[in-house]
């Protein structure tokens, strides 16, 4: 169903924002010694924007594709999800960055444990080593935290799961998040 004053009220703001844009001379220039084709693409352009801006556009097709693609499984299997948890010498918790100053210059190293995880999980003829691999990939997660002198030391990281049931995606609240593998320092 179209909305009229919100549809109004939206192309009153779009026309404000395209009468400044197209009051400016120097644009209006720039525009008439384009070529022919650039200049008639532009307005093309300008006009699908506009008109996808102005008509109501049902969340399934915007922009021009299914939105679902967030919301469900594509195989319907569960979806898995992992986050790091450290664990301070004093008892608290807290939720690791994926990357950022937690992990110094290794931006992808929360990504390769979950992969290493995923692969144990999943490689049952590799399991033995991919599990070596993340208990290492957790040892130095540790390791690289307690380097930073602005961070509170670690006495340990555990990796945690969740998973989704493909019905269910936005599932709220969240299942709980299970430790399924844990990594203590050497103090």
């Amino acid at each position: 169903m179209f909305q009229w004053p919100h549809a109004l009220l939206e192309g009153a703001i779009l026309a404000f924002v395209l009468g400044a844009l197209f009051a400016s001379a120097r644009l209006r220039t720039t525009l008439r010694s384009a070529p022919r084709a650039l200049q008639l693409g532009a307005v093309l352009a300008l006009t699908v924007w506009t008109a996808s801006q102005v008509a109501e556009v049902p969340l399934t097709t915007y922009p021009l594709m299914s939105w679902h693609m967030y919301g469900e499984s594509r195989d319907r299997a569960p979806v898995v999800g992992y986050r790091m948890l450290g664990e301070a010498c004093d008892g608290s918790t807290r939720i690791l960055p994926n990357s950022g100053h937690g992990l110094g210059r290794r931006p992808l190293l929360a990504s390769g444990l979950r992969r290493a995880y995923n692969d144990a999980r999943t490689l049952p003829h590799e399991r033995a080593r991919a599990l070596a691999r993340v208990d290492s990939l957790l040892a130095l997660v540790t390791a690289t935290w307690n380097a930073n002198a602005r961070n509170v030391p670690l006495c340990g990281v555990a990796l945690q799961q969740v998973i989704l049931p493909a019905d269910n995606l936005a599932a709220a609240p969240l299942p709980p998040y299970v430790t399924v593998r844990r990594h203590v320092a050497a103090r």
